[in-house]
C-alpha cells in the first residue's frame, strides 16, 4: 500500500495542473493504491500430477490459487481494497454514496451500505442490466435488491437502485467506480478498480484506487459527469457521449497533466490512441490482462516486438490457456485469446499464467500495460476497468486512466515484480491436465 499526497492548486485559471504539484503528507490529498494481494491457504492435488514438462507437481502455487473460504481473512487485513471500502462507507463523514459496477454480490459490503442506508445516507448505484435464464437474472440482482430494501430508521426513500447495459447501444456496464460524498464543496473521495464489487475485493487478483482530493479538480468534476450520465442519460450510448462531452467542456479547472481519464463510449478511440502511442514510444511493457483481443494493441506488440531491444511480458489467467488447449467452456475467454497470446510469443512476448480457481470463477482480472521509457522520460500505466478487447472501447461503459505519477507507477512495478516472480507460471510449468485440487491447508 501506498500514500500519495498532493497539494491543492487554487489558481487552476492561470493554466497550472491540481496535480502538478505534490506535497507527502498533506491533509488535502491522498492517492492510496491497494492490490488484493489475498492471503490463501496451500491448495494441494488429490492424485499425483505431472507438469508439461514431465515434472512432479504437489500443489497449485500459493496465493494464486484461491477459494471463497479464503476470503475473510484477506478480507480483514488492514492493507486490503476491502477494509478501505468498508472505513468509507462506515465513516461518520460519509453522508452520500454513488456507485457503478457490472455486479454487486459482495455480502460483507451489501451489510455495511444497508447500515449505511439505516442511518440516513444516501445511496444510488448501478450494475449491469441482468442477461440469461430468469434465475440467472435473479441471482444476479439479488444483493441490490436487498440493498435496495434498506430504509432509514427515521423513515424516507432507501437506495435508488438503477440497471444499465444492453441497451441503447450499449453491450456491457461496465465502469467500476465508488464514489463518496459526490455533492461535496472540499473533500472528494473515489475509488476506481479493475475490480467488481464481489470477489474482487478481495481474492481475485485486482488493483483498487482511492483517491482522496478537492472537489474542484478537474479529476473529481469529471466523474461527476460520468455520475450524471450514468444516472441520467446512461440509456444511450450517444446521450451519454454527448452528455460527457458538454460536461467536460463546462469543467472550469485545467486538466490534470499527470492522470488523464477516458470514458467510454465516446473516448474509446482517445484510450486506445494512448495505448498505441505509448507503446510505439516504450523500451519494454508489463502487461496483465484478463482478456485479450484488442487488434491495435497486438498489432503494434507485433511490430515491435520485431525490433531490437523492446522486450514486453503478459500474466493472464490460466483459463485463457485451458481454453485454448483443450477447449474447455470454463471462463468469458476464448481460443482466439489464446491463439493471439501463442502468436505473439512466437514473436518473443515472454508469457506466463496466472493459475486461478475457475471452479469457483475466482480470476486473475488486473488489466494494465506499465509503460517503461529511456532517457528521462517519466514512465506511465494504463489501467482502469475495461478489458483490452474491442467492445471494451466502443460499446461498453467503462472508465480508463493512464498515469505518470511517480509513486503510483513504482508500486505498479513492484506489484509485477512480485506477481511474475512469485504468482504466476510458465508454460511448462504448468499441470498437463486440468486437474482440481483439493481443500486447502495452512
Amino acid at each position: 500500500m501506498i500514500k500519495l499526497c498532493l497539494l491543492v492548486l487554487v489558481g487552476l485559471s492561470q493554466g497550472m495542473s491540481a496535480w502538478g504539484a505534490r506535497l507527502q503528507d498533506s491533509e488535502f490529498f491522498d492517492y492510496d493504491l491497494r492490490f488484493t494481494n489475498p492471503s490463501c491457504r496451500t491448495y494441494y492435488y488429490p492424485r499425483g500430477v505431472t507438469s508439461n514438462s514431465g515434472e512432479s507437481l504437489r500443489a497449485k502455487p500459493k496465493n494464486a490459487f484461491c477459494s471463497s473460504s479464503d476470503a475473510s481473512r484477506s478480507a480483514a487485513r488492514k492493507g486490503s481494497p476491502e477494509y478501505k471500502i468498508l472505513e468509507w462507507i462506515n465513516s461518520p463523514e460519509t453522508k452520500e454514496i454513488f456507485f457503478t459496477f457490472l455486479s454487486f454480490s459482495n455480502g460483507r459490503v451489501a451489510e455495511a451500505l444497508c447500515q449505511a442506508a439505516k442511518r440516513g445516507v444516501k445511496i444510488t448505484f448501478s450494475i449491469d442490466t441482468p442477461v440469461g435464464t430468469p434465475e440467472e437474472q435473479e441471482r444476479k440482482v439479488a444483493r441490490a435488491k436487498e440493498l435496495e430494501q434498506c430504509r432509514p430508521r427515521g423513515g424516507g426513500p432507501g437506495p435508488t437502485f438503477l440497471t444499465r447495459g444492453h441497451e441503447g447501444g450499449i453491450l456491457w456496464s461496465h465502469n467500476k467506480l465508488i464514489i463518496i460524498n459526490p455533492g461535496s464543496k472540499a473533500k472528494y473521495q473515489l475509488a476506481y478498480a479493475s475490480a467488481n464489487l464481489s470477489s474482487g475485493t478481495v481474492t481475485h487478483h485486482e488493483n483498487w484506487h482511492f483517491v482522496t482530493t478537492h472537489a474542484s479538480t478537474y479529476f473529481a468534476q469529471v466523474h461527476k459527469c460520468l455520475m450524471n450520465g450514468m444516472i441520467d442519460y446512461g440509456r444511450s450510448d450517444s446521450a451519454y457521449s454527448r452528455y460527457i462531452q458538454n460536461c467536460r467542456r463546462a469543467i472550469a479547472a485545467d486538466e490534470e497533466s499527470d492522470i488523464k481519464v477516458f470514458l467510454v463510449p465516446g473516448e474509446g478511440e482517445q484510450a486506445e490512441e494512448a495505448i498505441v502511442d505509448n507503446l510505439k514510444a516504450a523500451r519494454s511493457v508489463d502487461m496483465a490482462t484478463h482478456r485479450f483481443s484488442l487488434s491495435s494493441l497486438r498489432r503494434v506488440l507485433r511490430d515491435k516486438l520485431a525490433q531490437s531491444g523492446f522486450s514486453a511480458r503478459l500474466i493472464a489467467d490460466d483459463d485463457v490457456y485451458w481454453e485454448g488447449t483443450n477447449g474447455e467452456d470454463i471462463s468469458p475467454n476464448t481460443p482466439s485469446e489464446f491463439r493471439n497470446l501463442k502468436r505473439l510469443e512466437r514473436r518473443g512476448l515472454d508469457l506466463k499464467y496466472m493459475e486461478t480457481n475457475h471452479w469457483e470463477r475466482q480470476l486473475h482480472h488486473n488489466k494494465f500495460i506499465i509503460f517503461d521509457y529511456a532517457g528521462d522520460r517519466q514512465d506511465k500505466v494504463f489501467t482502469g476497468a475495461g478489458n483490452f478487447t474491442g467492445n471494451a472501447f466502443s460499446v461498453n461503459y467503462e472508465n480508463y486512466y493512464l498515469i505518470s505519477i511517480p509513486q503510483v507507477v513504482d508500486q505498479f512495478k513492484k506489484q509485477y515484480r512480485y506477481m511474475w516472480d512469485r504468482l504466476a507460471t510458465a508454460e511448462q510449468d504448468l499441470p498437463s491436465e486440468n486437474v482440481e485440487p483439493g481443500r486447502g491447508s495452512r
